[in-house]
């Protein structure tokens, strides 16, 4: 490493001139971050100008860190400096008895990523594939089944998630005899919500399923969870609640042109869904990789 950069952790106080260095999305969950001390971040300067960053989000209890950001600006790679970011994030989780580091990314189907060569390069895992992620716009209007209108059983109504009761919320939050997948879960907050589209599906024992929606950008939509309650998964449910989030979307096209559909592959049944019902409308798929690295304790 030439002695042209200085490579420092970065702070809540002086983290900001980095910004330009990692999506704007992850602002929020930086600063929500920090409050809970669960962010470290590692800056690269170049005459005092920033160059590279690193970031990295770690949980103390389950000992598991996320590697969220990478970067070096395109003239001083080839240098060895993200490497060397990299270094000060491991030693961090060798200090802290941090024992899995977690990388996810995304990357266009078919398409292999200079950052695969680089996680290999660094002890990481060959990348397996998490998700799907559809890419939408105003055509997806075109899809035959949006055109339809569904019925919903008696018992059950879709109604916005921001008008769903606080107590109805918080006994999904609690209730042991409800459970569905984290990464499906309704209360996530690594962007604002979506009020436009984010729906509850609600029966008389509370909330049987959502469809959830944040704004990663002032024109993005992220269709981050869809789920129905086990009981209602084979009534069709599922295209009736995403047809009715995508018809609200379309209303506001042009003020929010874009829209990302994610579907893990563990959840069968919509990743089938996704596949049969979303891909062919889709400007885009993308496919969502992870590679893990286990930590060596020191």
């Amino acid at each position: 490493m030439r002695k042209m950069y200085t490579i420092g952790t970065l702070t809540p106080y002086d983290w900001q001139p980095f910004g330009h260095l990692m999506y704007s999305s992850m602002v929020r969950r930086l600063e929500q971050g920090w409050d809970q001390e669960r962010i470290v971040m590692v800056g690269a300067k170049a005459s005092d100008t920033p160059v590279g960053l690193a970031v990295l989000a770690w949980d103390k209890a389950e000992r598991i860190a996320m590697l969220h950001n990478i970067f070096v600006l395109k003239e001083h790679r080839r240098k060895g400096l993200a490497t060397e970011l990299f270094r000060h994030l491991y030693s961090h989780c060798q200090r802290n008895g941090i024992k899995l580091i977690l990388c996810d990314y995304y990357v266009q189907q078919g398409a292999t990523s200079p950052l695969e060569a680089w996680l290999g390069r660094n002890g990481f895992t060959p990348p397996k594939m998490e998700a799907l992620v559809y890419r939408i716009d105003g055509r997806i209007a075109q899809a035959p089944w949006l055109g339809k209108r569904y019925s919903l059983p008696l018992d059950l109504q879709l109604v916005p998630w921001v008008e769903v009761e606080d107590t109805l919320r918080q006994k999904l939050r609690t209730d042991p005899d409800v459970a569905y997948p984290l990464f499906l879960s309704p209360f996530k907050n690594h962007a604002p919500l979506e009020p436009l589209n984010s729906l509850a599906l609600l029966a008389s024992s509370g909330i049987v399923g959502w469809s959830i929606s944040y704004r990663l950008r002032p024109d993005v939509i992220l269709y981050d969870a869809l789920y129905v309650a086990p009981a209602y998964q084979h009534s069709g449910l599922a295209v009736a609640v995403l047809s009715e989030a995508i018809r609200l979307h379309l209303e506001q096209v042009d003020k929010i042109p874009i829209g990302l559909f994610a579907v893990n592959k563990s959840t069968l049944g919509m990743f089938k869904l996704a596949r049969r019902w979303v891909e062919p409308y889709a400007v885009r798929v993308s496919e969502r990789r992870r590679c893990e690295l286990v930590v060596e304790q020191q």
